[in-house]
């Protein structure tokens, strides 16, 4: 009997089938599967009906419970409860028409049992499997972690604790090949590489991990193509008025001897190409280090704009512009003039490389520390009408080196996981808000304080749909 471990499938059963066959599983083997069957893929229903048949022929085929799993049957419970929105847009709305329904009540009895039969853990020898993690601050994780944790995350995933003997095999974090690769000697082992993004060779694989020999088996991705790239693939298209494009990109890259000797950003048009002006949300990464930003100089921030595609085709498909940037890599600390340098920066460098230099009306989303710039910007220019922050810190502070200009017609709304530490910069920033008689939108979810956690959980298109209906309504 050889024991094997499969990380995130996401509606694709066929390369989930072809990943059984390339490890040419047998009955006497046994599989742990590690959660998120569902949602992002083209086959959700598919891939269940796979495992459900699996057993049924005699496969020991040992399912866990994901977080997507879990946003489902919570709307399988009450469609009407906050993340009953989840299920009606976005990789809901692809899952359940995968399953010929349109609401999450109506899902078939047999899926429903399978799901609401998924444990949030298993246990073999030495090995504990789990969708996310367990959290490592608890006297005993295994007994005292909550089920919401052990799907979504928490702050303990950033501990260095392990549990004696012990090792965590889990998914729901993307990590690229080699850090799947270096998690095999640790406690806890992460098999996650992103199969639906379709983006190799660091990601794009769905991975088995043999638990007895220590060896890892890569299937690429070989569904249809994924939201994701077929969105991306419209961007490098070139456009067609027969077609009337939706979307045009263009990377943006130049020597700035202040922002970490190059500085890049990405620029996208979404709704009619036609050259014009029109509003422009601005979202700003959180700090990396220069190696990570380097790394980035050529790349495409996906993750990302899939997420603006989502709260975009909710909006109705305005026309309106994009812009990715990340924080600069010296952005560790907020006393070095960053804030001014990167306010210039965007005004005088990037904008007027974009088709759209003087956008009549801006929103911005800050990520982390990318909230620090945001917030700056946001009262800076008079032309903002909206800031959205995800795990921000700094927005107070910024917000004090600034005239507050047209500060009555701005929107705000701060996104934060219940585990990400935010809490003390959150309140600053609603004390700050209060002061001047400005209310302050909060939006709590489970997770941590990696991005991961806010695409997981919706919040990072959320806070472009905030965006985007701010200025809608301007």
């Amino acid at each position: 009997m050889t024991r094997y471990a499969i990380g995130d499938i996401h509606g694709g059963v066929k390369t989930f089938q072809a990943l059984l066959n390339k490890i040419n599983l047998s009955r006497e083997d046994r599989v742990y599967l590690l959660g998120d069957y569902i949602d992002r893929g083209p086959d959700s229903r598919g891939v269940l009906g796979a495992i459900m048949q699996l057993q049924a022929d005699g496969f020991d085929i040992r399912p866990i419970r994901g977080n997507h799993e879990d946003m489902l049957i919570r709307n399988i419970i009450n469609e009407h409860d906050e993340w009953a929105r989840y299920y009606k847009i976005g990789w809901g709305a692809e899952t359940l028409k995968s399953f010929g329904v349109s609401n999450p009540g109506e899902l078939q009895d047999e899926y429903k049992n399978f799901l609401f039969a998924l444990p949030y853990s298993l246990q073999d020898g030495h090995f504990i499997f789990v969708h996310a993690s367990l959290d490592m601050t608890k006297d005993d994780p295994i007994t005292q972690t909550k089920p919401e944790h052990m799907m979504w995350g928490n702050g303990g995933f950033l501990s260095d604790n392990h549990i004696p003997g012990r090792v965590i095999v889990s998914g729901h974090k993307i990590r690229s090949v080699s850090k799947i690769m270096d998690s095999l000697a640790q406690p806890h082992i992460q098999i996650d590489n992103g199969a639906f993004s379709n983006n190799p060779p660091d990601l794009g694989n769905l991975v088995a991990l043999n638990l007895d020999e220590m060896q890892l088996t890569f299937q690429p991705w070989i569904d249809e193509s994924a939201r994701l790239k077929a969105f991306l693939k419209g961007m490098n298209q070139k456009p067609s008025p027969a077609e009337k494009q939706t979307v045009a990109h263009k990377k943006i890259i130049i020597d700035d001897s202040v922002l970490g000797d190059v500085a890049f950003a990405d620029w996208y048009r979404f709704g009619d190409p036609a050259e014009g002006t029109r509003p422009l949300i601005h979202y700003i990464g959180g700090s990396i280090t220069r190696d990570v930003y380097l790394s980035r100089l050529h790349g495409e921030p996906t993750p990302v704009a899939d997420e603006f595609l989502l709260a975009w085709e909710m909006a109705g498909k305005p026309a309106i512009d994009l812009l990715v940037s990340s924080s600069p890599p010296s952005g560790e600390s907020r006393q070095n003039g960053i804030l001014q340098d990167f306010f210039s920066h965007l005004l005088f460098e990037i904008l007027p490389r974009t088709d759209n230099p003087r956008p009549p009306a801006l929103a911005f989303v800050g990520n982390s520390f990318g909230a620090h710039l945001a917030s700056y910007l946001t009262f800076s220019l008079a032309g903002a009408k909206a800031l959205a922050t995800i795990a921000g810190c700094g927005m107070s502070e910024a917000a004090r080196e600034t005239p507050l200009l047209n500060l009555e017609s701005k929107r705000f709304m701060v996104f934060s996981n219940l585990d990400d530490g935010t809490e003390y910069e959150d309140e600053q920033f609603r004390l700050f808000l209060e002061s001047r008689d400005i209310s302050l939108a909060v939006d709590q979810r489970p997770g941590g304080h990696d991005f991961d956690d806010y695409r997981e959980n919706g919040a990072l298109r959320d806070a472009f749909g905030f965006c985007l209906t701010s200025l809608r309504h301007d």
